[in-house]
């Protein structure tokens, strides 16, 4: 059977034409009319949810002091990726997701903020390069320049070494105490970083795996990071404080 091929009408040869620079002009126009409208849409706002509060206090009892991340773990598993929390009057937002992370650590954007537990330390390590509030402050440049030569690639790969000795001597501690012996994994990992962090960085070995004690520095910096965050979440007016006040400072 022979096929008829239908003629081609004008309208179907311009449809073949490539198209004129007017023609992109409008086509242009209109994608970025409907990309505007789209982006509207995307970025219209709602409420950050927040759990209910209780007069004064806020989210004070929500919050579990002896295990304080523990709670937060929980609101963000009750209340999404983005919430808020009340503590004596203080807002805080978390967010618990790698991409609002990721947005809010765009300095174009957002600018460091030294508030809460942050602030407090101040009080204790000064302007240090976590609790510095930026370039405003001289020694954040400094301690900025030193990490950038002693971190950098050619720097960190000299460091394996150290970091497979600190490594295997966790694996080593595990195999002494044998299958049948409980592993304190956040005490572990806390020996880990510090011992990983100091013969890195300043040639220095704690030793923490062949003693039962940790070393006096790592107690003396526990202690202050965790008045650090009581401080911030005390419910008592600060003259029944005066002895942790002294000793922090």
């Amino acid at each position: 059977m022979s096929s008829i091929t239908k003629p081609e009408t004008q309208s179907t040869l311009e449809s073949k034409q490539p198209p004129t620079p007017e023609k992109r002009r409008r086509v242009f126009s209109i994608s970025r009319r409907s990309s505007r409208k789209s982006f509207g849409m995307a970025a219209k706002t709602v409420d950050i949810p927040e759990p209910p509060r209780v007069p004064l206090l806020g989210n004070v009892t929500d919050i579990d002091m002896e295990y304080p991340l523990g709670s937060f773990l929980h609101l963000a598993n009750k209340y999404g990726p983005i919430y808020r929390v009340d503590i004596l009057g203080q807002k805080l937002v978390w967010v618990n997701t790698h991409a609002l992370v990721n947005e809010i650590c765009d300095d174009k954007r957002f600018k460091k903020s030294i508030e809460g537990d942050l602030e407090i330390l101040r009080e204790a390590v000064h302007d240090g390069l976590f609790t510095s509030k930026g370039v405003e402050e001289e020694n954040w440049g400094v301690a900025h320049r030193v990490l950038m030569s002693a971190f950098g690639p050619l720097s960190i790969r000299g460091m394996f070494d150290d970091m497979h000795d600190i490594a295997a001597q966790l694996a080593m501690k595990w195999a002494r105490h044998g299958s049948s012996t409980p592993i304190p994994i956040g005490e572990d990992m806390t020996r880990l970083t510090m011992d990983t962090v100091a013969l890195c960085s300043m040639g220095f070995r704690f030793n923490s795996y062949y003693r039962e004690d940790t070393h006096p520095f790592i107690t003396a910096m526990y202690a202050v990071l965790k008045e650090a965050g009581d401080k911030g979440l005390r419910v008592l007016p600060q003259v029944f404080y005066k002895k942790q006040d002294k000793k922090f400072k």
